[in-house]
């Protein structure tokens, strides 16, 4: 009988042990190198359990499919935290490292290894076992709710991208690739090959020939792999010098365009039909770039006079300047760089952005962690740089590094400042 009264009592502490929920604040769940670290602070209600019981509160952290224990914590009655107490100093050990008692507050920190799973959505909740001296209760689960595992900083993405094109790298290393927009603008001439004096013979090891050369496949193989971009023409531009005989000046500089354009066509693969020459007539636009870059004298004398002075009365008021000298300090360094260059620029047509489009699907599931689905889509358009950035993102926040610092070592080398931030904060992570 006596038995008996003592479970009825124990039955009862039971339905009264947790009448009140638990106080979470201060809430954080980070994903820090190989770990995924829980911090909030936890207050106890006043009357959480009765004094011989205890409740082993268990943060637990689950997904549809996935769940994983973090370290628990116990909150003792008065009369069970003397008996366990007295049972912890004789035995010598610790089932549990946080006790707790009714009305207090405690900051709980705990840590597990990160796994994949963690990077989607996620929700916690406390699961509460109910302890006294006869039996072991499950109580109704505490739901906290809704979380997310934080990386220790904030990744920036790209957003919608919105640009021409080419990227601003691309048109800063390959200036002479011009959209048909700018066929009328004045301005850069675009790349020169140079020639040997009175010759119009392609020789690549010329001067910077070479270079160039290789600069203008690179720009046709950037085109030709741009979904956005048709090469749609490219102009040879031939000069006259402004001294000298004219006919005979006129003549070579056509000899040297149809010479480019015949090397351009057979070496690139590009139809002669689709490469144009233009008659630039004398270079007196060139002249006044070189005078405007230089330190001799008279500069500005020399500049009016191009600038106000008729084309056919030009040579004889620069031959008045200082006697002479200044006419012929330009035949010996200025006019020399005149008499042996054809500029080139190649035009393209810009299509439909079909990836911003997709980069902005993307960018909805990323906002809802859906890193798989954002990673499905980016990858039908990893061809494009602006996607670079936002896939290593992808990956860093499923926890797959290796791949993230892949993808935005790629961004970084297209010259994106968000994805430097993102790579310094991740390698930051891992020391």
């Amino acid at each position: 009988m006596k038995k008996l009264t003592l479970l009825a009592l124990c039955l009862l502490m039971s339905v009264v042990s947790r009448a009140e929920d638990f106080l979470i604040s201060n809430f954080s769940i980070i994903h820090d190198g190989n770990y995924v670290l829980v911090n909030f602070i936890v207050t106890v209600p006043d009357y959480a359990t009765s004094e011989s019981n205890m409740l082993v509160v268990t943060p637990h952290l689950y997904n549809e499919s996935h769940g994983v224990d973090f370290v628990a914590f116990v909150v003792e009655g008065r009369k069970m935290a003397k008996r366990n107490a007295q049972k912890r100093t004789v035995s010598g050990n610790t089932i549990h490292a946080k006790y707790l008692n009714n009305g207090s507050t405690m900051v709980y920190s705990s840590a597990l290894p990160y796994e994949e799973w963690m990077g989607g959505k996620l929700s916690l909740r406390l699961d509460i076992e109910m302890k006294n001296c006869c039996n072991t209760y499950d109580l109704e689960p505490q739901m906290i709710g809704e979380v997310r595992v934080d990386l220790p900083f904030k990744p920036i993405y790209n957003g919608v991208p919105n640009r021409g094109a080419l990227s601003d790298a691309v048109q800063t290393a390959y200036p002479f690739i011009r959209p048909n927009s700018q066929r009328n603008d004045n301005g850069d001439r675009g790349v020169s090959v140079r020639f040997h004096v009175s010759q119009s013979n392609i020789e690549p090891d010329f001067s910077t020939n070479r270079e160039t050369l290789t600069k203008i496949k690179e720009a046709i193989e950037l085109l030709r792999a741009n979904p956005r971009t048709q090469i749609s023409g490219i102009t040879i531009s031939g000069y006259a010098s402004p001294e000298g005989e004219l006919d005979f000046n006129m003549q070579l500089s056509g000899d040297r365009a149809n010479a480019l354009k015949q090397y351009i066509s057979e070496q690139y693969n590009i139809s002669a039909d689709s490469i144009e020459i233009v008659a630039g007539g004398i270079d007196w636009q060139g002249l006044e770039d070189l005078v405007a870059k230089s330190d001799m004298n008279y500069k500005e004398e020399v500049l009016r006079i191009m600038h106000e002075v008729p084309e056919n009365q030009r040579n004889s008021h620069l031959m008045s300047i200082a006697n002479g000298r200044t006419y012929i300090g330009m035949l010996e360094q200025l006019y020399p760089q005149l008499r042996d260059a054809c500029y080139i620029n190649v035009w393209y047509s810009e299509g439909e952005d079909f990836v911003a489009p997709v980069i902005s699907q993307a960018l909805d599931k990323m906002a809802n962690r859906e890193w798989d689905a954002a990673l499905s889509l980016l990858h039908t358009v990893s061809k494009d740089e602006r996607s670079w950035n936002d896939i290593g993102v992808c990956y860093m926040m499923k926890g797959d590094y290796t791949n993230a610092e892949i993808w935005l070592q790629k961004a970084v080398d297209a010259g994106e400042d968000n994805a430097l931030q993102n790579l310094n904060n991740l390698r930051t992570m891992g020391q």
